[in-house]
Order: structure tokens, then C-alpha cells, then sequence
């Protein structure tokens, strides 16, 4: 017991006097403080979550328990090791000393360091919460159990684990590796985690070291309140989980320990001392060709591929190519959606997201390794002595590191081709391939170990290296979220670089190329650096003996650093303007103080709208010349203008009735003119007004999205003026923020809704739409209206389009070049509409299902809703820089993945499907039909009728199973989508929460129509749209219409459906069948039913209503009503079949907390 004692101290002793303990806790504090004050930090939860919550800071804790192992490692391989490396084992192992006692008091000296060192993550959580850094920030009260329980049922425990494994690995192979081999598997399997959420199954949450699993199971539905206020539940589950991960540590410890022997393993050493030979290690011939730079640089070669070649054909890189490889297959089949084709951009992409971190970990670990294997064998000096410059041991360690890499690029390209060829895509795009993997994948990995090798020759220390980079990956991401986002301050940030089938890579690849250029020449630097600092010898020895041009090669380095760096700064700072959160709230304040007088004046109504377009694709610019016919249809004289316009847009050659105009105010920032109109306009009277503008891609413009080389998409807002006194839109939001302004408080975007009798006409409803359009010589210009003419002229095509009726002033325009496919539909006798589909000629496999869509929609709704509004319809593809879809008149704006590379399988056939029949519905529920009012509950009129109509088209073609789908989905998201928000709004109310108007809004139109039936529903939409034809619709017109349809004992469900905000949680207990002697079972099972009013602080109220019950039997389903009230129903059924499973609300009428629980395999009994 002395010797464990005096052992214990000395380890700790050992350790408190060195100051790089201290640095490690200053670091980790420094770390969870940042972690927690950004504003993207709060534990990986965002909304209105206390940053102080049990759940921010439970997920703090589980997150850098990951990050602990690492330095784990660190700590234990030092333990280990230390005395083998100091030559101490054979003076110290011959002392009477037994082995538990010194193998446990270095392992418990180690453990309660890093028990210290853990400290600091729960200390920077309290610091960053406390009243230093607590002003302004969202924070509730302080929990101590909260901070007990984290550290004893998460990092306290993983701890043990992890350093019972490294321990014992070290002891018992005295190599590092077997640990930096675990902490990867451990790592990865910490990202794997998520393929695992959203199972039922126990057994991953058993396997789950960390307890993420089981920490996601509990809480993710948890809604604010449960956030801000629960603690964690310590269930069965959680310590079997403990238990079992502790018990599996205890036993690698005490198998350490009994097969450590001190005798066996000095003379272990005195063998290996004697067989050790450095000079053995290299061929001879290999070294010393020369003393020329030639000779010098083959070997440089010549010592990175036996680096390489050594490390490929050892056990230990054996290993990590085995891990890396079905790592990478399972990533490609995890994380690449079902949903969508695998295509090469898609699979590369979504993988490389999760798989570059094992490449990271890999790099550092083996570099730290590979540049302090000579100290460590003890040969360093023997090394130092040969006549040969430090870049040639620099550059040997760099061949090593890059064939490394390559070697996984290429494992990269097999994975991907196979898994694209068992599921049955073989539109391989090996070119893409190429461009991809070597300047995305390849050159990521190179520059990243770079900078590894770099921080190792400057630090000296392999352990404090490792932890370096380490530090640099969380930190830098820290920092980015703080507002320290700035791109050339982040090594190896390169912007997004976008690619769609149709684009390809377009303009993007410009941007990216000088990114990689100036990275290429910082890792440049680096390595010249590191060769200068490159130590020899027993003594630090900085820019010595490091050859005479080394230093002329920086210069040169660091020369077109500057230079390509200024060029890049150019072009991401001054031409094209870095998006700053702090400029635009500035831009956003100055907007509302100086323009919000102008809120409620009276401005002229566009009658007429002319326009001549020139688009030039391959520049990815636009010219316009447009004609305003404006009708003042006020009471009083207008005598100002204001015209808003897009800050990136040039105004120019300004006309009113062809007299040309300056402008009295000019406020690009704000995107704000203001013209003087002489004589004033008086009420009745129109003028013309006349305009030329440009838009032309900035810089390298990288959000430039609209005007592109194929595929151009861009929509009236974006480059034309509006004819606007004033924008309630582009108002700051966060009231902190408005207070910071001197701004008073905002409640949500919208302004309240607050006049729901009146009907408001719109403005510029009715107008006539005329555009002549131009595009390069290989592609086609779209717009709204009918083709009327086209021609050819300067090698340029023209398009002459116009409507026949009146719309609205909605429009985009298009430009690529494209496959059509062409239909003639007949909506009834006196009606057809011309059809088209215009997409990139590889995505024609679910075209066929998007023209079914299209036409299945016009007519449900042109039979429900009244007469579709035009002759013609346009679906475009564009690229999918931006996911999504956007409907206009006429015309629909269908982005590349949303549709076109979806899977056209049986199980995803209705995806497409679904997509383009919302889009087509808003031709009802838009800028046509139905117009929504800018007011609270907006999206409800356009985006929650669109759900609508989808769900009844898709119900109408492809039956209840698909849509029961579509319903769970939604369902689940919105549980979600309610967990991150204090305060749900209710639908009327609802602005840009898009789990409510789009999710909620399907449930609860869906659960009317089973509540009063789907004609009457259509009913009471037809006759609103009928109602507010040339005015605003508002979310209570439309609840008003649909009470009117109701009988009086569902007013009151319509209004906890749509005016509150009230949710269930049900869920089967128990079911059991026996079976009765009449050939028939009888099911016996228990339902636990409740109800909550949210808006209440989820107090539960009491209801009886009737519920939906499917038995899935062996003969078929059987359905089931019944009544049940809150708590336990115990319920009796009879049955024709043996019973299988019980699904509770199949049809998904109730808005269900949980759908986990609703969902029972029975138990049969015999007689």
C-alpha cells in the first residue's frame, strides 16, 4: 500500500509541476467559455434555449467527453512510456517494487489528472454564464444537480473507460498507435451515431460508450420548457449502459496488469537494444547519392516512400486502411439520402463531410509519430549528423503524408463507383471524379497535414502537438461562430464551390481556384518555415545551417502570398462585399430609422408592365429596359416616387412620360431612390415610367446564384425596381439587437393581425405583361405569358412573350439550354392548358411522374377551387444552388434536387410527385386565387392550402398508404421543429415558422377533412377565394369559412387546431389477444391518452373524444373508433384474425407529441 501511495504522489507530483497542465486547463476553459457565449454555440441547441439549460450544458459535456480522449492519450502513452524513453526501466524495474501497486498508481495518478483537467469544461460553462459574460444573453437559473449529474454519468465515467483502453493498449504493445487506433473507432463511431437517433432498438444505445444515443432518445423531444428545466433521467438503461462500458475498461485494465511482466519485459528490451541497429533501418545505397540538390530531392524521395511503404505494409497501417475504407462505405451508405439518386457530386460531398475528419485524426496522429520515431528509437542523433539539409527530412515526411492521402483519394473513387453500381447508377462522371477528388478531397487532406507538420517542428513536443491541432479544429470553429469569420483569416477555407448537371461548375470555379492558390502558397511558407525551424541536435538550432536559399524561397513564397492574397481580398471584400452580420444590421437600422415615416404613403399601382431583357449567360450579367405604366388610384396627388431597388442593381436613364428624372435621393444601402413627380400625380391619372438597369455578377461572386452560365433563374424581385413607400421585411427581428439600435422592440416579422373582417384590395393585381427576352445563341429565355414570336439576331435569340389576360405582378425569367417535354391538357370543354417541362437532358427519368403531377393538380383544383387563371404552364428546371421550389404565374421554378435527382423507385415515386403538385397548387394559393395579406398568419392562406391540395391529389392517385407517409413525416417534424421554440404560435398566427405552416398546416387541414369531409373543406376554400377576389386574404377569413362549413361540435376542434396551439400525447401501453373458442381473439389493451394546451405552460386539459384504432391481423386490417378520456383506457375488442400489430391514429388526426409509443407488437395468448 506504501508503494501505491508513494507512487500515486509522485505521478501527480509529476504532473502539477508541469506548466502544460495548466496550459491544458486554461485551453479547455477557454474553449467551453467561447463554446457557450457564441451565438451558434449553446451546446448544439438553438432557439429560445437558456444557454444555461440542463440540456446545453449535458450536451456540452458529451460532446467534449469525445474531444477528452484524445487527450486521454496523451496523458496515459506518457505515463506508459516515460520511463522506456528516458532509459529508466531496467534501474527502475530491478527495485523491489510489485507490479499492481505501480501499474495503478501511475494509471489512478494519470486518471485524477485528467479528472482535473475535465474540471475546466464545467468551470468555463459556469464563467461564461456568470455575471461576467451574462449580460444580454438568454440565461436562467444555475443547476447544481445538473453539473453532478453530467460529470458523473458522462465525463467522469468516460474517462475511466477510455483511459482504462489507452492504458492497457500502450502497456501491452508499448506503441501508441493501438490508442490513436481505438479514439478514431470511437470517434467515428460518435458521428455514426446519428444513423441510430431515430431508432427504437436498445442494443445501440448500450454500445454507445458516450451515452449520446441515449441522451438524444431522451431529450429530443423535449419541448423549451422541459429544456430549460429537466435534468436528465438516470434510467435502467443508462446504467446498464455505465455499468457495461466500465466493467469492459476494468477488464482491459486488469488484463494489463497480469500479463505485465518487469522481469519478461527487460529482458524484452535488452534483446531488442541488441538486434536495434539505426543504420539497418534504410538501405545504404538509398541515403547518399550526391551533395547536389538532385541527389538531395531523389532522397528526400526515396525516404518518403519507405516511410510510406512501411506504414501501408505494418499491421498498425493495415488497420487504419481497413477502418478508413469501411468507414467510407458506410458514410456513402448512410449518409447519402435515400431519397435522391447517388450522384458523383452528391456522394462525394455529403460523405466527405463526416469521413475528412477521420483523414484529420489519421494525419495527426501519424505525423506526430513519424517526425518523433528517431527521437524514439533513439537514433535521432545518429540522423542529425548525416551531411544532408533539414527540407530533406522535411520533404521525405511531406512524400509520405501526400501518398498517403493520395492513396485514400483513390480508396474514395472505388468506394464511390461500387455503391453507385449496386444501386444501379452508372452515369459515373469520371471527369467529375477527378476535379472533385483532387482539388476538394485530396488538396483538403494536403494542406491540413501541412499544417500538422508545420505545428510539430515548431512546438517540439509530439503529446502538446497533437493537442494543438486538436485545439485548432474546435477553436477555429469557435471562433468562426464568435463573428471572427472573416475567409482568409481561416486556413484552408475555400468558399462553396456549387455544381449542378446543368451549370456544371460555372463561375464558382474561380473563386475556389485563387482560394486554393493562396492556401497552396501559405502551406508553402509553412514547409520553408519549417525547414528553417527544423531542430538537429541536442540544442534548438532556429535558422541555422538550413541552407542559403531557404530564405530566398520564403521570400518568394511569402511574395505571391501577398499577391494572390490582395487579389483574392479584392475580390471577396471590395468588389463583391463580405456579408458582415455587423454591416447589415447597420444597413437594416438606418433603413427602418430613416424610411419608416414613410410606412402608410400612398403610391402609384403598376398597371402595365413592359420589358425588354438582354440575359448574357457566360458573363453572368443582365440589361433591361422597362416600361412602368403607374395609375395613381388614391384620393390625393403623388408627387414623390419611391422606387426600391437591389443594391447590386444599376439604375439608369430614369423617365417619367419620356422626361428624364435625377433623383432626389439616393441610398444604395438601403436600396432606396426617391424621384420628384412634376406636376404631381393627380388620383386617376397614370404616367409612364421608364428605366434601364444592369446586374452583373461582382468579384468572384460567390452568392451569385441568379444570373449563371446555364440555368439563369431570376425572379422580378432581384433586378427590377418596385414602386414601394416602405418594407416592414427587411427589419431587424432580434430585439436585443433593436435595443442596441436604439430601435423599439418588434414582436415577429409581420405586422399583427389585427383586422380580420376587412377586405383590402390588392395592389397591382391586375396588370398586362409584355417581355421581349434575349439570350445567347445555344439557349432558350422563358418568362410568363405566351410565345408570340422568336428570331435570331447577332448571334443571339430573342423571345417575344405576352399574357392574354391580366395577372399579377409576380414573374421570373429564365435561360438555359434544355430538353422539353410537351403536353395538351384538357381541363373541361372550354379549356386546355399547354404544358411544359424544361430540364437538363439527363434528368428525364422522373419527368413522366412531374407531368402526371401537374396535371393530375389542375384538375383536383380547377374542379374544387374555380378556373385555372391562364392557358399555359411552364415547369423549369434551374440549378440547385439553393434547394427548393417557387411558383409564379404561369410559370414554376423547380430546383435540380428537389425533383430531377430524386430516386424514381417505389418507395420515393410519390417525392417528385408531391413536390410539383404543391408548387402547381399555388397557382391557386398565391399571387393568384387566394393572396395572402402581409400579416401574422400569411403562410397559412398560401403554403398551408398548398399542402393541402398535394395531400388530397396524392391521396386521389396513389391512396392512403402514401399519404400516411407524407402525414409521419410531417408529424415528426413538427415535434421537432417545436423543441428549439419558448412559444409556439398557433397557424393563424403563423409568420416563417416553416414547421407549423407547412407541417402542423398539413396535419391539421388533413384532420379537418376527416373531421367534416374533404368537399365540404373544398367548399369553404372555394367560396373564401370567391369572397376576396381583388382583395387580401388573412388566416381568419379562411378559419372563418371553414367554421362556417362545420357543424357546432367541431368549431371547437377547428379552433385548437388552427387558433391554439393544443397537441396530444398518446400511446399504447399494453396489448395482449387470447384467443376464444369461437375461432375469434379478443384484444385486450390499455391506452395512456393526454392533452395539453402549449400556449399554458403545457397544462393538461381534459378531453373525451373519439380515436382511431388498426389492427394489422394475419387475415387483413381491422379498424376500430373509440372513445377515450385522459390516463389509462383499458379497452376490449373482438377480432376475426389473429392479431399482429396495433397502430394507434393511423390517419394521424391528433397532433401526437410522440410518435415512438403509438405503435405495439401484441402479445397472443393460447387458451
Amino acid at each position: 500500500m506504501q508503494t501505491f501511495v508513494q507512487i500515486f504522489k509522485q505521478e501527480l507530483v509529476y504532473w502539477f509541476r508541469k506548466p502544460i497542465t495548466y496550459l491544458y486547463f486554461v485551453i479547455l476553459v477557454a474553449l467551453a467559455i467561447q463554446d457557450i457565449y457564441t451565438p451558434t454555440g449553446k451546446g448544439g441547441v438553438s432557439g429560445e434555449i437558456y444557454r444555461n439549460s440542463p440540456l446545453v450544458i449535458y450536451s456540452l459535456l458529451n460532446r467534449y467527453s469525445l474531444w477528452l480522449t484524445f487527450l486521454v492519450i496523451t496523458i496515459t502513452s506518457n505515463v506508459v512510456n516515460r520511463d522506456y524513453e528516458l532509459r529508466l526501466t531496467k534501474f527502475l524495474y530491478a527495485l523491489p517494487i510489485l507490479k499492481a501497486p505501480y501499474m495503478l498508481g501511475r494509471f489512478l495518478g494519470a486518471l485524477c489528472v485528467l479528472f482535473f483537467l475535465s474540471l475546466a469544461i464545467g468551470l468555463g460553462a459556469i464563467i461564461s454564464n456568470g455575471y461576467l459574460f451574462s449580460e444580454g444573453l438568454l440565461t436562467g437559473s444555475w443547476h447544481l444537480e445538473t453539473y453532478i449529474k453530467g460529470y458523473a454519468i458522462m465525463i467522469f465515467p468516460n474517462l475511466f473507460i477510455f483511459s482504462c483502453f489507452s492504458f492497457a493498449l500502450v502497456t501491452l504493445t508499448r506503441n501508441i498507435i493501438p490508442a490513436y487506433i481505438v479514439s478514431v473507432i470511437s470517434f467515428l463511431g460518435f458521428l455514426l451515431s446519428s444513423t441510430y437517433l431515430n431508432t427504437n432498438s436498445v442494443i445501440p444505445q448500450l454500445l454507445d460508450p458516450f451515452g449520446t444515443i441515449y441522451l438524444h432518445k431522451t431529450t429530443y423531444l423535449w419541448d423549451s420548457i422541459e429544456q430549460n428545466s429537466s435534468v436528465i433521467p438516470i434510467s435502467k438503461l443508462l446504467i446498464t449502459n455505465r455499468i457495461l462500458w466500465i466493467v469492459l475498461g476494468l477488464g482491459g485494465l486488469i488484463i494489463a496488469i497480469t500479463r505485465f511482466n518487469l522481469e519478461y519485459y527487460n529482458k524484452q528490451n535488452s534483446k531488442k537494444e541488441k538486434r536495434s541497429n539505426p543504420l539497418l533501418l534504410f538501405e545504404a545505397p538509398s541515403i547518399i547519392i550526391g551533395f547536389n540538390i538532385k541527389s538531395h530531392f531523389r532522397t528526400s524521395l526515396k525516404l518518403g516512400w519507405f516511410q510510406f511503404r512501411a506504414f501501408i505494409i505494418s499491421k498498425i497501417g493495415f488497420v487504419f486502411i481497413l477502418i478508413g475504407t469501411a468507414f467510407l462505405i458506410v458514410l456513402t451508405v448512410s449518409f447519402l439520402p435515400k431519397e435522391q439518386l447517388p450522384t458523383t457530386y452528391n456522394l462525394i460531398t455529403k460523405t466527405n463531410q463526416v469521413f475528412k475528419f477521420f483523414m484529420y485524426m489519421l494525419l495527426t496522429f501519424l505525423i506526430g509519430e513519424e517526425l518523433w520515431k528517431r527521437k524514439r528509437l533513439n537514433i535521432s542523433d545518429v540522423f542529425d549528423s548525416y551531411p544532408i539539409p533539414n527540407w530533406v527530412f522535411l520533404n521525405a515526411v511531406l512524400v509520405n503524408v501526400t501518398l498517403l492521402c493520395l492513396l485514400f483519394t483513390i480508396l474514395f473513387f472505388l468506394v464511390g463507383i461500387t455503391i453507385q453500381s449496386i444501386n444501379g447508377y452508372y452515369d459515373y462522371q469520371i471527369g467529375l471524379y477527378t476535379k472533385l477528388l483532387s482539388f476538394t478531397v485530396f488538396a483538403d487532406y494536403l494542406l491540413f497535414a501541412i499544417l500538422c507538420l508545420f505545428i510539430q517542428v515548431i512546438i517540439r513536443n509530439k503529446y502538446v502537438g497533437i493537442f494543438a491541432v486538436i485545439i485548432y479544429w474546435v477553436g477555429m470553429k469557435l471562433l468562426k461562430n464568435s463573428g471572427f469569420n472573416f475567409s482568409l483569416y481561416h486556413y484552408k477555407y475555400f468558399p462553396n464551390l456549387h455544381y449542378s448537371d446543368i451549370n456544371g461548375f460555372g463561375h464558382f470555379w474561380q473563386g475556389y481556384f485563387w482560394f486554393l492558390m493562396f492556401w497552396v502558397t501559405i502551406a508553402g511558407m509553412f514547409l520553408v518555415l519549417g525547414s528553417l525551424f527544423w531542430n538537429r541536435g541536442r540544442k534548438l538550432s532556429i535558422l541555422k545551417n538550413n541552407g542559403k536559399y531557404s530564405k530566398i524561397i520564403l521570400a518568394i513564397i511569402s511574395t505571391l502570398a501577398f499577391f494572390i492574397g490582395g487579389y483574392v481580398y479584392l475580390n471577396i471584400a471590395i468588389w463583391e462585399e463580405f456579408p458582415s452580420e455587423e454591416k447589415s444590421n447597420i444597413i437594416k437600422s438606418n433603413y427602418e430609422k430613416r424610411y419608416k415615416k414613410y410606412e402608410n404613403i400612398t403610391q402609384p399601382e403598376i398597371t402595365s408592365i413592359y420589358l425588354e431583357a438582354d440575359i448574357f449567360p457566360e458573363k453572368q450579367k443582365i440589361k433591361a429596359e422597362g416600361k412602368y405604366i403607374l395609375k395613381n388610384k388614391a384620393v390625393a396627388a403623388i408627387d414623390t416616387l419611391h422606387v426600391t431597388l437591389d443594391s447590386d442593381v444599376n439604375l439608369s436613364q430614369v423617365r417619367i412620360n419620356k422626361k428624364i428624372l435625377t433623383p432626389i435621393l439616393v441610398d444604395k444601402p438601403c436600396h432606396r431612390y426617391m424621384f420628384a413627380i412634376k406636376p404631381a400625380l393627380e388620383p386617376k391619372d397614370s404616367i409612364c415610367f421608364q428605366f434601364q438597369i444592369e446586374k452583373q455578377r461582382k468579384g468572384f461572386g460567390t452568392n451569385h446564384f441568379d444570373v449563371v452560365g446555364n440555368g439563369t433563374f431570376i425572379d422580378r424581385g432581384s433586378f427590377m425596381p418596385s414602386i414601394l413607400g416602405y418594407s416592414f421585411l427587411p427589419e431587424l427581428r432580434d430585439n436585443k439587437i433593436r435595443h442596441e439600435f436604439g430601435l423599439s422592440p418588434k414582436n415577429g416579422t409581420y405586422p399583427t393581425l389585427d383586422r380580420t373582417a376587412d377586405l383590402i384590395p390588392l395592389s397591382s393585381s391586375d396588370i398586362v405583361f409584355e417581355a421581349i427576352i434575349s439570350t445567347s445563341e445555344r439557349q432558350t429565355a422563358l418568362t410568363k405569358g405566351q410565345l408570340i414570336n422568336t428570331w435570331k439576331k447577332d448571334n443571339r435569340n430573342y423571345f417575344h412573350y405576352k399574357t392574354k389576360k391580366t395577372t399579377s405582378k409576380e414573374y421570373a425569367l429564365f435561360s438555359g439550354e434544355y430538353q422539353v417535354e410537351k403536353s395538351i391538357f384538357k381541363l373541361d370543354s372550354t379549356q386546355t392548358v399547354n404544358l411544359e417541362i424544361l430540364y437538363n437532358g439527363n434528368h428525364k427519368a422522373n419527368v413522366d411522374e412531374m407531368m402526371r403531377a401537374v396535371k393530375e393538380t389542375l384538375a383536383y383544383c380547377h374542379k374544387n377551387f374555380g378556373n385555372y387563371h391562364s392557358e399555359s404552364l411552364k415547369l423549369v428546371e434551374v440549378p440547385g444552388f439553393r434547394p427548393g421550389a417557387r411558383s409564379f404565374p404561369q410559370t414554376i421554378a423547380l430546383f435540380e434536387k428537389p425533383g430531377f435527382t430524386y430516386s424514381n423507385t417505389r418507395e420515393n415515386k410519390n417525392l417528385p410527385f408531391f413536390i410539383v403538385a404543391h408548387e402547381t397548387a399555388h397557382q391557386w394559393f398565391g399571387s393568384q386565387g387566394l393572396v395572402r395579406q402581409p400579416v401574422k398568419g400569411a403562410n397559412m392562406v398560401n403554403e398551408t392550402l398548398a399542402q393541402y391540395a398535394a395531400l388530397m391529389v396524392l391521396k386521389q392517385k396513389y391512396g392512403m398508404e402514401e399519404v400516411r407517409k407524407w402525414l409521419k413525416f410531417s408529424m415528426k417534424s413538427y415535434a421537432k421543429g417545436h423543441v428549439n421554440n419558448l412559444k409556439e404560435v398557433p397557424l393563424k398566427q403563423v409568420e416563417n415558422e416553416n414547421y407549423i405552416y407547412y407541417d402542423k398546416g398539413a396535419l391539421a387541414m388533413f384532420a379537418l377533412q376527416e373531421y367534416i369531409g374533404e368537399e365540404k373543406v373544398n367548399k369553404a376554400v372555394s367560396e373564401c377565394i370567391q369572397k376576396n377576389l381583388g382583395h387580401y386574404t388573412n388566416s381568419m377569413h379562411l378559419i372563418s369559412s371553414f367554421k362556417a362549413e362545420a357543424p357546432e361540435a367541431i368549431k371547437q376542434k377547428i379552433t385548437e387546431l388552427f387558433e391554439k396551439v393544443v397537441v396530444y400525447d398518446n400511446s399504447i401501453k399494453k396489448a395482449k389477444a387470447k384467443f376464444k373458442n369461437t375461432n375469434k381473439y379478443e384484444l385486450t389493451l390499455d391506452l395512456d391518452a393526454h392533452k395539453y394546451d402549449r400556449n399554458k405552460s403545457g397544462i393538461e386539459l381534459e378531453f373525451t373524444e373519439g380515436i382511431t384504432i388498426e389492427v394489422e391481423t394475419k387475415g387483413g386490417v381491422e379498424m376500430f373508433k373509440v372513445l377515450v378520456s385522459n390516463g389509462i383506457n383499458s379497452l376490449v375488442m373482438p377480432l376475426k384474425d389473429e392479431p399482429l400489430k396495433i397502430f394507434l391514429d393511423p390517419n394521424f388526426v391528433f397532433l401526437d407529441k410522440n410518435l415512438d409509443d403509438n405503435t405495439l407488437v401484441v402479445t397472443v395468448e393460447g387458451e
